[in-house]
């Protein structure tokens, strides 16, 4: 089916991958797509000269023109327009932030009264779970293909992807992935070799704003330009590390995260990852350091604390690990297995400490949340600490 959009061609492809769809409940796909084509753009930047390409594809996320594409979409040196539903040709205006890592970025329009999508929840999609995808593949209109969430991966704050069975063609980059609500719960970036579509989360997007709030948006002409383009997933040597990781070979891993780091000096991921082949290799101190640095990058998340302040004991600065896990705890680590290692820290490090009251609390914090692991720790406790 072929709906007009002022000029600009849209039609909406059905279900791919088999995906069991909203339909089913009596959806109205073209309803759902007539509304939410009109929060999408084609984005087109204009160089020097002022000739313009067709390049990717945003979407607005407020009526005061927020607007959220992929970082790679917004070439540096470049200014930019956005090519709404009814063809107005608006500029970018101002720049609210980036997470280079994720290969988002959220621009300011020139423009008010903004038809827009609502922002999903910070919670991440589940296996199976219908999704579609409204985008400008190959630049000859908006197409709306649907499927679903094959699965998420990644560690939580620091790297999220939500693979999909729609695959990320040429110019959708920058599209909206939506929930059956109409809700934007993540951004397409890319496709797999095996043709899987790749999503970032939209707690990402959450994230860029939360640091924008307190502060007016940059020109955009005056935004950061960044060292390269592409995204860091797309790096030949972070692929390589990857793998290397994946295999257990540490020791690649690590020369390869090097190489990437060099690239990409400011990447809160690879330095994430850079930590946990240090510590793989037992290499302490230089797994404290990569943290470290990675937590000056993205202070706000626990599972960063968590690894930093494991490492920190492990290398014998104990009251500074036994404090970062403890912010951990405070900033609401998730993860239940890392939450029951950082418990047993803490309560073994009271032991250690000769502080009876404070081992005690540690205690009945761990078996809280795992009794068996608390019953195996209780007897290393008490040769610690003769008094508890």
């Amino acid at each position: 089916m072929v709906w007009a959009a002022g000029g600009m061609t849209a039609y909406a492809a059905g279900a791919s991958g088999g995906a069991p769809g909203p339909e089913r409940g009596g959806f109205d796909a073209q309803a759902f797509f007539e509304k939410a084509r009109r929060a999408v753009v084609m984005l087109r930047p204009v160089n020097a000269r002022g000739r313009g390409t067709m390049k990717g594809t945003g979407f607005l996320i407020g009526s005061n023109g927020v607007l959220v594409t992929a970082r790679h979409v917004t070439a540096p040196g470049e200014a930019m327009f956005a090519i709404t539903a009814d063809n107005r040709k608006i500029p970018v205006a101002g720049y609210l932030g980036e997470d280079a890592d994720h290969d988002v970025v959220v621009v300011q329009l020139d423009g008010n009264g903004l038809a827009h999508l609502p922002l999903g929840p910070r919670e991440l999609p589940e296996p199976g779970q219908w999704v579609g995808l409204v985008g400008n593949p190959g630049g000859g209109g908006l197409s709306f293909p649907t499927g679903q969430v094959v699965r998420v991966a990644g560690v939580a704050g620091v790297w999220e992807e939500i693979y999909t069975t729609i695959p990320v063609r040429r110019g959708h980059s920058g599209s909206p992935l939506l929930n059956a609500r109409g809700e934007a719960i993540g951004l397409a970036v890319a496709s797999t070799d095996r043709q899987r579509g790749v999503a970032m989360p939209a707690s990402v997007i959450h994230r860029i704003l939360e640091r924008a709030a307190a502060r007016e948006p940059t020109p955009y002409e005056k935004r950061p330009r960044p060292r390269r383009a592409e995204p860091i997933a797309m790096d030949p040597d972070m692929k390589v590390a990857r793998e290397a990781m994946q295999r257990g070979d540490w020791e690649k891993a690590e020369t390869a995260l090097a190489r990437v780091l060099r690239r990409f000096p400011e990447s809160p991921a690879a330095l994430f990852f850079l930590g946990t082949t240090h510590l793989r290799r037992e290499s302490w101190a230089a797994a404290a350091a990569a943290f470290e640095r990675a937590l000056q990058l993205r202070g706000e998340c626990a599972v960063l604390r968590f690894f930093h302040g494991g490492s920190l004991v492990r290398c014998g600065r104990t009251a500074e690990g036994v404090a970062a896990l403890k912010e951990a705890l405070r900033m609401g680590l998730a993860d239940r297995m890392q939450i029951v290692a950082a418990r047993t820290v803490l309560a073994l490090e009271a032991a250690r400490s000769r502080q009876p009251e404070e081992a005690r609390a540690a205690l009945e914090e761990l078996r809280r949340v795992d009794a068996d692991r608390a019953r195996a720790v209780q007897p290393e406790m008490r040769r610690l600490c003769p008094g508890l």
